[in-house]
């Protein structure tokens, strides 16, 4: 979870990342961001506006990160990005048997 939530990280883990910004921290666990990803020639890149919110699900025995694209005034604008728009997404972070590692399952 803290590499996930960490924005500087970012880069570790998406190779495609070319800017990143927290618009608004509304908590710990509820924030907007600004994503501008990397695609190859000759299509433009895709930038996504999006709210991430995470909770613990006792069903699940799990940390689930919830996100989708929200408007927000606050995003840069013309940008010459593609605006991509995100339905909705779930990453799913839940301890092994052992506490050891994490299994993560992602749902786009």
């Amino acid at each position: 979870l803290s590499v996930l939530s960490d924005i500087d990280r970012y880069p570790e883990w998406n190779k495609n990342l070319k800017k990143i910004s927290v618009i608004e921290k509304k908590s710990i666990n509820d924030r907007i961001q600004y994503v501008e990803s990397r695609v190859p020639f000759p299509y433009k890149n895709r930038e996504v506006v999006v709210r991430i919110q995470s909770a613990w699900d006792e069903k699940l025995g799990a940390i689930v990160l919830q996100s989708q694209s929200v408007e927000d005034e606050r995003a840069p604008k013309d940008t010459g990005c593609v605006r991509a728009k995100l339905i909705g997404s779930r990453y799913i972070l839940k301890p092994t048997q052992d506490w050891k590692s994490t299994e993560l399952t992602i749902e786009i």
